[in-house]
């Protein structure tokens, strides 16, 4: 398995900040990793993800949903986490992603995704798109700090166990308390049931789905591990059920570039419609005469169509690049392209430019400095966020229904050749309303619930775009002490939410 440690040019178990010189490191960095998800196996499993583990040989790719994971134990940011409308926000994914050779205070580094179902924002106000809200937080440390091993590998396995700086509950500060349910810092002590809370939504959240005696055993989930021993994880509400990310380099199928020609030559017996109703000069005759009437009654309109027709080949080219790995979730290329060209857009509008938008993403608040894009969360998430995992197990695992989709798919691209090398008053318009419904089945299938629901809201996005300080400022102290009472010693990044539609 490969890890975003390698992606930044270090290799696990073999990390020093003092590692610049690696001839493989260029190479390692400009590759594409992709994020994919693991279910929970078993408690031995569940303790081997994020930070839960001492060993930092084991923290390789992250977590999805659950309660964050702190890579800072003690200066933890208070909760409730809101969005601007004072909604609570649920941790949709956190990730580990050090960049020591660059920045020996960023040894250790993680980064954690929030997302508000319930916040409808906007980047276009004259269109009314609408979209989860979305924050960032980063954190980092020293290899030199009080809650980690310096190395993990020259401490014997009794020792690993026995380590628990790590943990918050063992902090030395007696008012550091963690939300039972969002995991962030407590305000109070509910004085009924004997636990922290951040806000009365939280206690009354608990109070109903796991201190009620009646409650208790409905909303426990029962795991089976493989040696048959089972574990209990609870599920609540306000959170998004937690997996595992695991990382790998992208590989993509070899496919036939130089097959526009033969796309061509298949054209009469893929599109039969190009052959049948008679002479094809007298219906191109119709065809012009009727794109005339178009352009002359309905401008607008065919502007639209052209501006939809440019959608639809960025959402196919989309499609093309997430053909060999239909279930990724998470791509990876940390800063190593313009913000114009890492991305991968899920369609052509909304998309953050610098020519739509040459002031985002705007520089660091903390230091002035440049933000560039790291990595984004792909629309395949909302497939594993849904509360009932059964309803896509089955699907994504039927090998038989996944060749069926990847026929699909290339049966659609052989029409967007077509349809992009023929003179538009030759394209049957029954062909182009075609591919549109085969593209939106696909995405249907492939990419996910269109939405996702979480607290009684629903979540939706195109893609997740996620830009982080390039200087990856802070954690000058070895601890990574506090830099405000609000977010303690995490510093905030910024993402762009892509609509789906």
């Amino acid at each position: 398995m490969a890890s975003l440690v390698e992606a930044n040019g270090a290799v696990a178990g073999d990390r020093t900040p003092d590692e610049h010189d690696n001839p493989q490191e260029e190479k390692a960095e400009e590759t594409v990793h992709l994020g994919f998800v693991e279910p929970i196996e078993d408690m031995e499993h569940l303790q081997q993800i994020a930070f839960r583990s001492p060993d930092y040989n084991v923290w390789d790719g992250g977590q999805l949903g659950g309660c964050p994971s702190w890579l800072n134990p003690q200066h933890i940011p208070q909760g409730p986490f809101q969005c601007p409308n004072q909604h609570i926000m649920s941790l949709l994914c956190q990730i580990y992603a050090p960049v020591d050779e660059m920045v020996e205070s960023a040894f250790h580094r993680s980064l954690y995704v929030f997302g508000c179902a319930q916040c409808a924002s906007s980047n276009d106000k004259d269109n009314e798109v609408k979209k989860p809200f979305v924050r960032v937080l980063r954190s980092q440390l020293s290899q030199e700090n009080p809650y980690f091993p310096h190395d993990p590998e020259s401490l014997s396995k009794e020792e690993l166990e026995s380590w628990t700086a790590h943990l918050s509950t063992e902090q030395a500060s007696d008012n550091l308390h963690l939300c039972q349910v969002c995991g962030f810092r407590a305000a109070y002590q509910c004085p009924l049931q004997k636990q922290h809370f951040c806000c009365k939504a939280h206690q009354k959240e608990y109070f109903k789905h796991i201190f009620h005696p009646q409650q208790q055993k409905q909303k426990q989930k029962q795991v089976t591990s493989s040696d048959d021993q089972s574990f209990t994880i609870i599920e609540l509400p306000s959170l998004y059920p937690i997996a595992e990310i695991v990382v790998e380099p992208e590989a993509i199928d070899s496919r036939d570039n130089d097959g526009n020609d033969e796309a061509l030559s298949k054209q009469e017996t893929m599109f039969p419609q190009l052959t049948q109703g008679g002479d094809d000069e007298s219906d191109s005759d119709e065809d012009l005469e009727q794109e005339d009437l178009n352009q002359m009654v309905q401008g607008d309109a065919a502007k639209k169509k052209k501006a939809d027709s440019r959608a639809d080949t960025t959402t196919m080219a989309f499609l093309d690049q997430c053909r060999s790995n239909p279930d990724q979730v998470l791509r990876y290329c940390r800063w190593k392209k313009s913000n114009d060209e890492a991305p991968l857009w899920f369609r052509e509008p909304d998309q953050l430019t610098s020519y739509s938008s040459p002031n985002l993403p705007p520089c660091c608040e903390y230091c002035g400095g440049p933000r560039q894009f790291e990595f984004q969360l792909m629309p395949q998430m909302l497939h594993y966020l849904l509360k009932n995992e059964s309803t896509h197990s089955t699907a994504k695992n039927d090998p038989e229904l996944e060749r069926q989709w990847k026929q699909v798919l290339d049966r659609m691209q052989d029409m967007e050749t077509f349809i992009e090398q023929t003179p538009p008053e030759h394209v049957p318009p029954s062909l182009v309303d075609a591919k549109e419904r085969a593209t939106e089945q696909y995405q249907k299938a492939k990419l996910g619930s269109s939405t996702v629901t979480n607290g009684g809201a629903a979540l939706d996005f195109g893609v997740v775009c996620v830009y982080t300080c390039t200087n990856s400022c802070g954690g000058d102290s070895a601890d990574g002490s506090c830099i405000n009472a609000s977010l303690g010693s995490y510093r905030e990044e910024y993402a762009w939410v892509q609509s789906s539609s």
